[in-house]
């Protein structure tokens, strides 16, 4: 993933649209990412190796869902303390991108 589009850590998103509207720009908000937090690196480093497992509908390849097992066997294999916490949030990542996806094959 690019983290170059991350938003400034001090003022969130409202510093990051005042930097690009100031440099007359249009804010990326739709492919911003939020600071990775030390917190998060496991979620991150687990996203990063199981995005690829998704779960397709129809002929248009649809993405439902992201396959469970894949997740569940790195946070065993990295011996991660939080499971259901890393889990869940690995989940909240591909629903997140999924939604953007989504969104923009039906505006294209």
């Amino acid at each position: 993933m690019d983290r170059s589009r991350e938003i400034p850590r001090e003022g969130g998103c409202a510093a990051c649209k005042e930097i690009h509207i100031g440099d007359g720009e249009e804010p990326p908000c739709l492919t911003c990412l939020p600071p990775l937090f030390p917190e998060n690196v496991e979620v991150y480093n687990i996203w990063g190796l199981v995005s690829d497992q998704r779960i397709y509908a129809g002929m248009d390849g649809i993405p439902l869902a992201l396959k469970h097992e894949p997740i569940w066997k790195l946070i065993d294999e990295l011996e991660v303390e939080d499971r259901f916490g890393v889990f869940s949030k690995v989940l909240r990542i591909f629903s997140h991108i999924n939604t953007q996806e989504l969104e923009e094959r039906r505006n294209s």
